[in-house]
């Protein structure tokens, strides 16, 4: 197989499924954030040639491998930033409010790493400045979100480092595969810094923007167990159109 990026891709869509088949509880949550997240990967466009320049198995500005990877990536953060907080947590959601917070958060990213673009800052470096940023604004609007933030950044750090270095055993040159001369110059496992940086604050942001577009509340375990929607999907009400989700 000579295609590593495809290789990735498919280790992280297997952790998805083993983790959607397992954690019952969390699907509706993690296929809302692969397809969120999904979205991302029209970003691609901006990352190639000036960041990597990876092989796909249909050249393409937005590869299949592209979708897979973020797609998946998505789902298990979502799991690992909300696993902590399950017993404690509440989603309550309109198709609309979710659709709005997700785009206001999403596009401020956007139009912050285009200003950053046009400045001259490096795509990546870029993307690490606005993933900075914007995790600042949404924890100084919801510092309960703290330990989201925390446990998402950390364990998906912990697994895409887990990634790299089975993907690097089986191809040793996948490294090759970023452009050099537009990195910090500083690597582990042979793959870029940068790489690690990104799944830190990907881990640390994503699932933020998504608990602001879920209107996640944090809520004292034994209140959540008392309440109406301690089942785990409340029914909706006539004449709403919000959705009640709880793990417990």
């Amino acid at each position: 197989m000579r295609y590593p990026y495809l290789f990735s891709s498919i280790l992280l869509i297997t952790v998805f499924s083993v983790i959607f088949i397992l954690a019952k509880r969390f699907r509706k949550v993690m296929v809302i954030g692969g397809i969120a997240s999904a979205l991302y990967s029209l970003s691609a466009v901006f990352f190639v040639p000036d960041y990597w320049r990876p092989v796909l198995v249909i050249r393409s500005a937005v590869g299949l491998e592209d979708l897979l990877f973020s797609f998946a990536n998505g789902g298990i953060v979502c799991f690992l930033a909300l696993w902590p907080v399950r017993k404690r947590m509440q989603l309550r959601y309109t198709w609309r409010g979710l659709h709005k917070q997700y785009w206001t958060w999403t596009l401020f990213g956007m139009i912050l790493c285009y200003l950053l673009h046009k400045a001259g800052v490096q795509v990546m470096t870029g993307c690490l400045i606005a993933i900075f940023v914007l995790g600042l604004i949404l924890l100084v609007r919801r510092v309960q979100f703290w330990p989201l933030c925390l446990a998402g950044a950390c364990g998906f750090t912990c697994l895409y480092t887990g990634v790299l270095g089975i993907v690097h055993l089986w191809f040793p040159s996948f490294h090759t595969q970023w452009t050099l001369e537009n990195l910090w110059g500083y690597r582990f496992l042979s793959f870029p810094l940068e790489e690690y940086a990104w799944a830190f604050g990907f881990g640390a942001v994503f699932p933020m923007i998504m608990a602001f577009a879920l209107e996640l509340t944090l809520t004292n375990p034994n209140r959540l167990r008392e309440s109406s929607v301690s089942s785990g999907l409340e029914k909706e009400s006539p004449g709403s159109a919000a959705k009640a989700f709880s793990v417990l």
